[in-house]
């Protein structure tokens, strides 16, 4: 471990498992199962990852739109929009109390436009009564895709949540070529068009945002 790495948490949660926040440069990453799942942001309002690129290309929101976010994590999905947009109104997810909690703490989410709802994303999708101009989808458990949430079900659920001109925005992340035009195939069967934005190249996956509009 680097000298320059500073463990500020560590603990273990029944959803995420190993769950630690760890600092470098002034820089704050929330990290479950060894993946990065929020940080917080640099002196320009960034973060210097995929989050930008998946911000930076979201259509635009009127001040009474809504937005919805499945898999709020420490809320720097949140903060970015909020940085964009202004303070519109957000429904925050998440089915871990403990990442809202170390966001808040951490990594300075305080954001009183958004409004944190614990709960399951696929239950979620089934009760709220609310339509959304943009759907964010960021669900990841223990490092991998959460249960259920790549099913055709939960995208046509998803895609009834959306208001006429409505986006739902994924972050996919898949190992081959081949995969990812298989998974635009089948998103494609469910929304009338849907663009990628390659964002990231890691040694272990590559990571795209797709944007599928209603």
């Amino acid at each position: 471990m680097s000298i320059f790495l500073k463990t500020l948490f560590q603990g273990v949660s029944p959803y995420n498992g190993e769950v630690k926040v760890v600092e470098s440069f002034g820089e704050r990453r929330l990290i479950a199962s060894s993946y990065t799942q929020s940080r917080s942001l640099n002196k320009k309002g960034k973060t210097a990852s995929y989050w930008d690129g998946f911000v930076n290309n979201l259509p635009p929101v009127s001040r009474d739109g809504r937005i919805l976010i499945l898999g709020l994590a420490g809320g720097t999905i949140a903060k970015l929009i909020t940085a964009k947009f202004g303070p519109v109104a957000i429904d925050g997810v998440d089915i871990d109390p403990l990442m809202v909690d170390l966001g808040r703490k951490y990594l300075d989410f305080k954001e009183k436009n958004v409004n944190v709802i614990i709960a399951d994303a696929l239950k979620f999708v089934d009760e709220t009564r609310y339509k959304y101009d943009i759907v964010c989808v960021d669900l990841f458990a223990r490092g991998d895709v959460a249960v259920g949430t790549e099913s055709s079900e939960f995208f046509e659920k998803t895609k009834r949540l959306l208001t006429e001109n409505g986006v739902v925005v994924v972050n996919k992340l898949y190992s081959t070529r081949e995969a990812l035009e298989g998974y635009l195939d089948f998103l494609h069967q469910i929304f009338g068009k849907t663009n990628v934005l390659m964002v990231r190249n890691s040694f272990r996956n590559e990571n795209v945002i797709v944007y599928a509009h209603r």
